[in-house]
């Protein structure tokens, strides 16, 4: 065993801070029950974005001697915005202690809750919260025409929006306007769902089923995968999209990474859509995606890769070899700190990995 085994990688963001990153898109006001500690994790660390505003409980040892249920419903009744609908978030503490959800949902009105724990991940956090927000607040009768869903998205994953930049504009210029569900409260586009996260698939196929609203999924990074992708919106859309795919039309780039090795470490749904794009856009053959805390395969992968594509954190394990990075940031592992204006998809995502490549 490596004497460097198991010491370098930070903790994952958990469920909680997955929820509220979640539910800064909704208008919805996020209490998370914590003794006044989490919502230091989520806004210190997590969380990349500016002026995210959630509420917080605080009680001590003595509280919960009294009995915390009924501490916590008066606390919620007294500090909550009654104008709007709250979304009540468990923590690890809530979890130990046993909190009644039932009693608290009994007793505050207009509210929702999550029973988070903090054992598991983000990704937990954002999928439950999408479908379990998105069921009580979407209204059917709030469907607005010509309006494209994006369902998924958190920057613990995908760092920012503007990643999806290039994307967005040819939805308009096909004559769609998009959002990330939620913005648009209780309103959602009838025409599409596009779930560019794993996390967002099970609210997607709960709209199709009560709503009838297709969805796709995928991240496409790269031209090809673009190609693709446009695709399946003439198919769903029924628009003629031949004047846009000339711009993404396949022509792998000289093999130049034919014999090279290749290792794509992070979270599993974007780094099997960069390798997708290495072996379609650039002839890469020799390719494994390794998963963000597998260290006996990135330890490994050390000795023989001759590229890495991953978030900076990892570097660490490569001090002793000549491995070429590209930058991918994973913001669930690594924290806000880490900016990077590294953009994947279509051409933008193409000429970023390309300048690495040659």
């Amino acid at each position: 065993m490596s004497k460097n085994f198991l010491h370098r990688l930070p903790p994952i963001a958990a469920d909680f801070s997955g929820a509220c990153s979640t539910l800064v898109d909704w208008n919805v006001e996020v209490l998370l029950l914590s003794p006044g500690s989490c919502g230091k994790v989520v806004s210190q660390v997590d969380e990349s974005r500016l002026n995210v505003n959630f509420l917080e409980t605080e009680f001590n040892d003595l509280d919960i001697a009294r009995g915390i249920n009924d501490l916590l419903v008066d606390e919620i009744n007294n500090a909550r915005n009654k104008e709007k609908k709250l979304v009540i978030l468990g923590t690890p503490v809530t979890a130990f202690l046993g909190i009644d959800y039932k009693i608290i949902e009994e007793n505050v009105e207009n509210c929702i809750t999550i029973p988070m724990n903090g054992f598991h991940t983000y990704k937990y956090g954002v999928s439950k919260t999408l479908f379990i927000v998105g069921k009580q607040i979407l209204d059917l009768g709030n469907r607005v025409a010509d309006h494209i869903n994006i369902v998924g998205y958190t920057p613990l994953n995908l760092a920012s929006l503007d990643l999806l930049n290039e994307h967005i504009k040819i939805l308009e210029a096909l004559g769609f306007k998009s959002s990330v569900i939620g913005r648009q409260g209780s309103s959602f586009g009838e025409t599409l769902n596009w779930v560019v996260s794993e996390e967002g698939i099970e609210l997607a196929r709960w709209m199709e089923d009560q709503y009838k609203i297709p969805y796709i999924v995928g991240l496409p990074v790269g031209r090809q995968s673009t190609y693709k992708w446009l695709n399946e919106l003439e198919k769903i859309l029924n628009k003629d999209v031949t004047e846009i795919k000339k711009n993404y039309i396949a022509n792998i780039t000289n093999n130049i990474c034919f014999n090279k090795k290749v290792v794509v470490i992070g979270e599993q749904f974007i780094s099997n859509e960069i390798a997708t794009c290495l072996k379609e856009d650039f002839g890469c053959k020799l390719i494994e995606s390794i998963p963000y805390n597998d260290e006996i395969k990135i330890e490994k992968a050390a000795k023989w890769a001759d590229i890495c594509i991953c978030d900076s954190i990892y570097k660490p394990f490569f001090l002793n070899s000549k491995v070429k990075f590209i930058q991918v940031p994973y913001i669930a592992l690594s924290g806000k700190y880490n900016k990077s204006n590294c953009k994947l998809l279509g051409n933008e995502g193409y000429k970023y990995l390309l300048r690495y490549l040659k």
